[in-house]
């Protein structure tokens, strides 16, 4: 038995995880943290995480590479250029390899689309490997089938994050996203979930049901967050971490920007195109809104430690039901007061997070939270964090793996019906 109480498996077994779009390294998502912790167990070969990318994709990314002052972002995008012009997977700790499998484009013309199916299944048959192998997908992921084909994996396990079809405005869009899902969830010997809305949705298209898992964290070190209490003669600093999109609540961020001059708001991380002429509007028009520009992850604990207390902007409407923000975990494990509108998981922690149902409540709760004076609250968000770790999480997958295989046989029950 290992420390999380899984039993330690007597076959080393290689890990493949089929992430769905090109951006290891930059947000230390539920996929790039289930790997690099798989990575970490001893009874786990190797892991090769996978990801897709386009020409465009690659050539923005070796500009940036060349571009970019933030040497720690180069870092990161001179590995993705590696990674998809490598034969092989890269190899970036002793069992943890990375690959960016290349395509022309993502077009809907016929030609173009049997030329990527061509180049996408020449580079999966080189992932082939004779020791056991077990198939980590992230439905919408492109050709996973192909993908499944070519690795003939000993099992297939689908991991949902986020309910992607509901955030796509688009019906054709929608509806061919769908499809992803529903044809790859009856093939899977399990399947997991982040949310319980999405083990609902598509829990007819899995033989086996959809389990709900939620995201977890990385254990912050406390000395970092308590060297940063703030200091008395600035502003209170509210902070904000995470992808600035078109899910951000306008309203609500202009209200509490308006409501609260003497209080100093820090935006942190990416823009996507949907919210880049919002947030200058937000910079120019508010002086108590400073954005600090995208960061490396490693580098948010310092700025969220710099911050009075953290916010979720999220809208909570259908776009964002099927989401579990990790950003909240991140932020428990701060200890710093957090307030969010009501989605996922905050609805499920209200006794640590302030949640607001509408901009006024939000602002009202923003005020109790700024004047918040309880040393036991900080301690009990950090045992919530800590119960919520991503080792636990990937401990359970090891758990369900070893059952498939059905304990000492060292054979997946696929096999053995076959």
């Amino acid at each position: 038995m290992n420390e999380t109480g899984v039993p330690v498996q007597t076959t080393s077994r290689r890990f493949v995880v089929y992430w769905r779009q090109a951006d290891w390294g930059f947000f230390h998502r539920r996929n790039e943290a289930f790997t690099r912790t798989l990575a970490a167990q001893g009874s786990v070969d190797e892991v090769v995480h996978l990801e897709t990318i386009s020409l465009k994709g690659l050539v923005a990314s070796a500009a940036r590479a060349l571009l970019l002052r933030n040497p720690r972002l180069r870092s990161v995008y001179r590995l993705h250029v590696r990674k998809a012009l490598a034969c092989r997977p890269v190899r970036i700790d002793e069992r943890l390899l990375v690959k960016s499998m290349l395509i022309v484009a993502r077009s809907e013309r016929i030609w173009l689309e049997r030329l990527n199916r061509w180049l996408f299944h020449r580079q999966a048959r080189r992932l082939r490997a004779s020791k056991q192998t077990v198939l980590l997908a992230y439905p919408p992921a492109i050709y996973l089938q192909e993908l499944r084909a070519a690795l003939q994996p000993d099992l297939t396990l689908a991991d949902l994050v986020d309910d992607v079809p509901a955030q796509e405005y688009a019906p054709r869009r929608r509806a061919a996203l769908e499809k992803a899902f529903v044809e790859i969830l009856p093939l899977c010997a399990a399947v997991f979930a982040t949310s319980e809305s999405l083990a609902q949705r598509y829990g007819t298209h899995a033989p086996s049901g959809i389990e709900f898992l939620p995201n977890g964290v990385k254990p912050l070190d406390p000395l970092v967050c308590d060297e940063h209490e703030r200091v008395p003669s600035r502003l209170p600093r509210v902070g904000y971490t995470g992808t600035l999109n078109r899910t951000l609540d306008r309203s609500l961020i202009e209200y509490l920007l308006s409501h609260n001059p003497n209080v100093e708001f820090v935006l942190i991380g990416p823009v996507e195109p949907t919210a880049g002429e919002f947030i200058q509007r937000l910079t120019a028009r508010f002086p108590n809104c400073r954005y600090l520009g995208r960061k490396r992850h490693d580098e948010l604990q310092s700025h969220m430690a710099d911050c009075d207390v953290l916010v979720n902007l999220k809208r909570a409407d259908a776009g964002t039901r099927g989401n579990d923000s990790i950003k909240l975990y991140e932020y428990l494990a701060t200890g710093k007061p957090v307030v969010s509108t009501p989605i996922a998981p905050a609805d499920r922690l209200r006794d640590v997070v302030y949640v607001a149902k509408d901009k006024t409540q939000f602002h009202r709760l923003l005020q109790c939270a700024l004047a918040e004076k309880a040393p036991g609250k900080r301690q009990q968000r950090r045992r919530i964090a800590a119960a919520n770790t991503w080792d636990r999480r990937v401990a359970r997958i090891l758990e369900r793996v070893e059952q498939l295989y059905g304990g000492d046989s060292g054979q997946p029950q696929e096999a053995k019906r076959a």
